[in-house]
């Protein structure tokens, strides 16, 4: 056996006919309806009208100051950027006539290398003797540098 208890159902059993007493009947109620106070329908548009234009109103003003921060920001980026260019332009200026200064400077020093006055003076400090002025030897061989 089992330590638990057995609980048996208990079912209740059904009136099996209605009580032989009536019930006395009462009158049908008489329902009085109250005169009703007309509700103004014009105030409660008037308000939501309002709320509708005033948050239309702050959606806008949003908007523009939303906008206007923008449009402000990328301006001053672009003036910026304009101003970094316009910076760089002017240097890139300045470079390039210093390096038309330079090349200028490298020319003259190229044309003075190359007149003949300082080829014959590199010629006599180097010990090299122009073909003109040397009177031919017969049977000598004689090594001359030319110039070009």
């Amino acid at each position: 056996m089992s330590a638990l208890p057995v609980i048996e159902p208990f079912v209740e059993r059904a009136p099996s006919r209605p009580s032989a007493r009536t019930l006395p009947r009462f009158p049908e109620p008489i329902i009085i309806e109250l005169p009703r106070k007309r509700i103004q329908r014009g105030r409660v548009k008037q308000v939501q009208t309002k709320k509708r234009v005033s948050t239309a109103v702050g959606q806008a003003a949003s908007f523009a100051f939303v906008a206007a921060v923008a449009f402000s920001t990328f301006s001053l980026a672009g003036q910026v950027m304009v101003e970094k260019a316009r910076r760089e332009g002017i240097r890139a200026t300045a470079r390039a006539q210093e390096t038309s200064r330079e090349i200028a400077d490298l020319r003259g020093q190229v044309q003075e290398l190359s007149s003949s006055r300082s080829i014959d003076d590199w010629a006599a400090a180097n010990g090299f003797i122009p073909t003109e002025s040397v009177p031919k030897a017969t049977g000598v061989n004689q090594i001359v540098a030319k110039h070009p």
